[in-house]
C-alpha cells in the first residue's frame, strides 16, 4: 500500500506493531475463525430495537447510506465507516466483509494527519464532511448514559454476530460488530487479518503524547462486558481497525482567532456586588466567578465557600451544585452559559485549549483555581470533599448530559481548558454570560 511506502520514505522507519499490543490482541483472538452461528447474522437483525430511534445519513462521496443514532447529545454513525479511499482494506480482502463490517483504516488514513501528508498531497480524513473521528472523551462519556458502567461493552455490542457467547444488548443503539483488525507486521506464514467475530477496535483522533507512531483507540471483546479505551496498551498507527464518525456541531468548525475585547462592569442589584465584564466577539462574560449567596438550607445547600470559609468566597467566588445553577442564579439579564456558548467562546479565542488556557489565566478573564466540592463521595485527605484549590478550575454549563450528569469546562493551573461531564451533586464555579 502506498501509505506505508510513503511513511517509510518520510521517517526512515519500518512499519511495526508494538509488542505489548500483539500479545494483548493474541490473548483476545485464539482464532480469527472461532465463530458461532450468530456470527453470520445480517446487520438488519441488530437494528431491530423498538427502544432506539435510528436516523440515516447518505455519504455524498459514494452514496452509501448509514444508520445514525443519538447517544447523549452526540449523533453517531450506528455502522462502521465503509468508504473506499483507495488505501483502506476489507477483512481478508473480501468485499463481503466490507459489506458486513465496514472497512479497516490506519490512523493516518482515518485522520489524514500531517505526519505523512502536507500541502496538496494531503487527502481528506476518512469521515465525510460534517463528521469527525471520536475523541477519547466521547467514548468515555458512554459511562454516563448506561445503568451499569462496568458493562458498557455489553451495551455497545450488537445483539448478534459475536462468537464465544459474546453478543451484547445494543441498548444504546451503537451496534458494535466484531470486525477484527489488520496487522501489517504479522509473519508471512500467518494472515494479517485477525479477530473477526471476537473483537472490535475503533480509532480516536487522539495521538499519544509520548510517541509519534502510536495513537489511542477503543476496544470491545467477546470475552468481556467492559469497554477499554487505550488503557496501558499502545496501538501502532499502521494497524488497520474500524472507524465510527460523529456528526459535528457548528462549534466544531475552527474560526479565526478574535483578540479584540472590551472591559466593562456590572452591578448585581440583589446584593450590590460589582463584577468586571469582558466582551469577546458577540459575547459578554463576567470576568469574575459568581459570588451570589443563595439561601442555605442545611443539607439542601446548593452553594458553598471553599472549606466553608468566607475568605475563600471573597477571593474565588462561590461553588454551586447544578441544582443551584438551575435556580436562575445569575443577575437579571444574565444567565449560566450553555455548552454551545462555551464552545463559541472557545472558537472566538482561537479554538485551541492551550491558547484558551493562557487567555483564561490573564487579567482579562481572570480565572482563579477555585477548586471543587465533590458531592459524590468522600476523598481521602479532603475536607468535606473540597479539593484542588490553587490547581484547578471547574465551571458549570446549563446543558444537561443525563439525569445525573451535566456538561462542564475545566482548567488545570489556568493552562489548558477542556469540556467534560460531571456529576450534578458536585459544587463548582459559575461564570455568567449576558442575555
Amino acid at each position: 500500500m502506498k501509505i506505508f511506502a510513503n511513511a517509510l520514505n518520510r521517517f526512515g522507519v519500518a512499519v511495526f506493531m508494538v509488542g505489548s499490543l500483539i500479545s494483548y490482541m493474541g490473548c483476545l483472538d485464539d482464532s480469527s475463525d472461532n465463530t458461532d452461528s450468530d456470527s453470520e447474522a445480517v446487520d438488519g437483525d441488530n437494528f431491530d430495537n423498538e427502544n432506539i430511534q435510528y436516523g440515516s445519513f447518505t455519504d455524498p462521496r459514494d452514496g452509501h447510506v448509514y444508520k445514525t443514532v443519538k447517544i447523549g447529545d452526540l449523533v453517531w454513525m450506528a455502522e462502521n465507516l465503509n468508504y473506499d479511499d483507495g488505501e483502506s482494506l476489507c477483512y481478508e480482502d473480501s468485499p463481503d466483509s466490507c459489506a458486513k463490517y465496514g472497512r479497516l483504516y490506519t490512523w493516518l488514513q482515518a485522520t489524514a494527519a500531517y505526519e505523512v501528508w502536507s500541502g496538496e498531497d494531503r487527502p481528506s480524513p476518512a469521515c465525510p464532511e460534517g463528521w469527525r473521528l471520536p475523541e477519547q472523551k466521547d467514548f468515555y462519556n458512554f459511562r454516563y448514559v448506561v445503568e451499569d458502567p462496568s458493562a458498557i461493552g455489553t451495551a455497545l455490542k450488537s445483539k448478534k454476530g459475536w462468537s464465544k457467547n459474546g453478543n451484547g444488548t445494543n441498548v444504546l443503539g451503537f451496534n458494535a460488530l466484531p470486525a477484527g483488525y489488520w496487522d501489517p507486521s504479522t509473519k508471512e506464514e500467518y494472515s494479517p487479518f485477525r479477530g473477526a467475530g471476537t473483537s472490535a477496535w475503533f480509532w480516536t483522533s487522539d495521538r499519544n503524547s509520548s510517541n509519534q507512531y502510536i495513537a489511542d483507540w477503543m476496544n470491545l471483546d467477546a470475552d468481556s462486558s467492559r469497554m477499554i479505551v487505550s488503557s496501558n496498551v499502545i496501538m501502532d498507527k499502521s494497524v488497520g481497525i474500524s472507524v465510527r464518525c460523529i456528526q459535528k456541531d457548528e462549534a466544531d468548525v475552527p474560526v479565526a482567532q478574535v483578540l479584540d475585547f472590551v472591559i466593562d462592569s456590572i452591578t448585581d442589584k440583589r446584593d450590590g456586588r460589582t463584577y468586571k465584564t469582558v466582551t469577546i466577539g458577540s459575547q459578554t462574560w463576567m470576568a469574575e466567578n459568581l459570588n451570589y449567596k443563595m439561601d442555605q438550607g442545611g443539607s439542601g445547600s446548593n452553594s458553598y465557600c471553599y472549606n466553608d470559609s468566607p475568605d475563600s468566597c471573597a477571593i474565588y467566588g462561590r461553588l454551586y451544585t447544578w441544582a443551584g445553577v438551575m435556580e436562575n442564579i445569575c443577575p437579571e439579564g444574565w444567565h449560566v452559559p450553555t455548552k454551545m456558548e462555551w464552545k463559541h467562546f472557545y472558537r472566538a479565542i482561537g479554538g485551541s485549549s492551550t491558547i484558551m488556557g493562557h487567555f483564561l489565566s490573564s487579567e482579562v478573564f481572570n480565572v482563579m483555581s477555585a477548586g471543587i466540592k465533590w458531592g459524590e463521595y468522600a476523598i481521602d485527605g479532603a475536607n468535606d470533599g473540597y479539593i484542588n484549590i490553587g490547581s484547578s478550575s471547574y465551571f458549570w454549563t446549563a446543558t444537561e448530559y443525563s439525569i445525573d450528569y451535566a456538561y462542564s469546562w475545566s482548567s488545570y493551573k489556568e493552562r489548558e481548558i477542556s469540556e467534560d461531564v460531571r456529576s450534578k451533586v458536585n459544587a463548582m464555579s459559575v461564570r455568567c454570560i449576558k442575555d
